[in-house]
């Protein structure tokens, strides 16, 4: 197994991941009144419309500027200006972002160039947010990643505030920046800081926007998102948190604050498992100056029974985790809390941001060998590794139903995208509780797994 996968093919067989632009659309939703522009073909703003209902289950509008034969021949830039001009006509945006796709990149327009333009015909238009996504460098997570940072370096100290506009708290005020995460998991972190009064702009907060309720009135875009004024305050905070992995500066928000404002910032990982929620909660304790919580630490104490009851159950299990890489790093702390014994990691990302960060991490107690990391993998490539190792578990995206249906493995369906299951947009993952919540999915899926194979039929385990 250390040796290479000799390969057949050149291209990738299932991939274990979905394009940058999809990643940009995810993180403008999360920007108040902000409608995400798609510099390329139709069809791009079309697959990823549908991908995204099918997981969040809201009606999701993404434009397109709408490329054809000419303008891959002559350039986008009418193209663009008129989808810019009929998404303001029609929406009356307070922000509009603008991603690239494959083929406006393929062709080298100058997207950057053309905003100048656009701005300098038409001075009425809101903010525009140019941000380089081509699906053939990255995944949805540096989408994602790099259209907040994008955001920040578009918006942040960039515009006059009124005094009234300015974000006003007797408490500290915090900026908050986290990966692909759960409207629900946002909503976690918001009641977190209400706890510990801190005031915080989450950057980007679709909490509501791809998880709200019934409207009375028709909205042509859904209410909430992060305020633009919050989004030009940032320079004015009192400190910044990346949530997520160690990534690259390039893709970090808070590192730019940090080096264009001076604005402090700190990072740590997911909070998921006990070890991560404190470490997020000190954290923030320490930035702010808040004292943490009692209810915090109920919280804690009921996971910490939880795992000792998990235990019997869980430990020595071997589990495949995949994804994307915050979540996979996330899910390998949680594993090696509760004695689940990861024996193959991998992500869809070429970045060797995965494999970077395990390997420094201790081997968890239930395993006898190192995991196997792999990126830039994809499901084609992970079957026979998959049907090697025999696991007991695999925990990821609903892309990963075929091995689990082929090999007969039960599937814990966390992450993106989630299709073949309701209710993804109110998962839970995030501190005490969202621990708690995974790890009773993940025993219920073990069980539910001992019971149906018995012969005999347990009706008490």
């Amino acid at each position: 197994m250390d040796k290479p996968i000799e390969k057949p093919y050149a291209h990738a067989s299932n991939p274990c991941r979905q394009c940058m632009p999809l990643g940009a659309s995810w993180a403008f939703k999360g920007i108040e009144s902000c409608m995400p522009v798609l510099h390329g073909s139709q069809g791009c703003a079309t697959y990823i419309r549908r991908y995204m209902i099918s997981h969040f289950r809201e009606p999701i509008d993404i434009a397109s500027s709408s490329f054809d034969e000419t303008t891959v021949i002559f350039g986008g830039e009418a193209n663009l200006e008129k989808a810019v001009l009929n998404v303001h006509r029609q929406y009356h945006p307070r922000v509009i972002g603008i991603g690239t796709t494959c083929l406006s990149e393929t062709i080298g327009d100058d997207v950057d160039r053309f905003i100048i333009r656009i701005r300098d015909k038409y001075p009425e238009l809101p903010p525009l947010i140019p941000v380089s996504t081509p699906s053939y460098q990255g995944t949805q997570e540096e989408g994602f990643l790099r259209t907040v940072q994008g955001t920040v370096k578009t918006l942040a100290g960039q515009y006059q505030l009124t005094e009234e506009a300015i974000p006003q708290s007797d408490g500290p005020l915090l900026n908050l920046f986290m990966p692909m995460i759960t409207p629900a998991d946002i909503r976690w972190l918001k009641e977190v800081l209400s706890r510990m009064k801190i005031k915080g702009t989450l950057l980007p907060d679709y909490s509501d926007t791809l998880d709200g309720g019934m409207w009375s009135e028709f909205h042509p875009m859904p209410p909430g998102g992060t305020a633009l004024e919050q989004i030009i305050a940032m320079d004015r905070a009192d400190g910044s948190l990346e949530l997520g992995s160690d990534y690259p500066a390039e893709w970090r928000p808070g590192y730019y604050l940090q080096k264009r404002f001076g604005v402090p910032n700190a990072r740590c990982g997911l909070p998921v498992g006990i070890d991560s929620t404190d470490h997020f909660l000190s954290i923030l304790s320490e930035i702010t100056g808040q004292e943490i919580p009692g209810a915090c630490e109920q919280a804690r104490s009921r996971l910490i029974d939880a795992y000792g009851d998990a235990h019997k159950y869980l430990f020595g299990k071997k589990v495949v985790l995949f994804g994307d890489t915050s979540t996979v790093e996330a899910l390998y702390r949680f594993a090696s809390e509760v004695g689940l014994d990861p024996v193959l990691c991998f992500t869809g990302s070429p970045s060797g941001i995965l494999e970077k960060t395990l390997e420094k991490l201790p081997l968890p107690e239930a395993s006898a060998n190192p995991p196997l990391i792999k990126e830039n993998f994809d499901f084609g490539d992970a079957e026979a590794l998959i049907e090697e190792l025999q696991p007991d578990l695999l925990i990821g995206n609903s892309k990963g139903y075929k091995i689990s249906r082929k090999m007969d493995i039960p599937l814990l369906r966390v992450g993106f995208p989630i299709h073949d299951r309701f209710g993804a947009s109110r998962q839970r993952m995030l501190g005490y509780e969202g621990t708690a919540s995974l790890l009773d999915r993940v025993v219920n899926e073990v069980m539910e797994r001992k019971q149906s194979k018995s012969t005999v039929g347990y009706t008490y385990i």
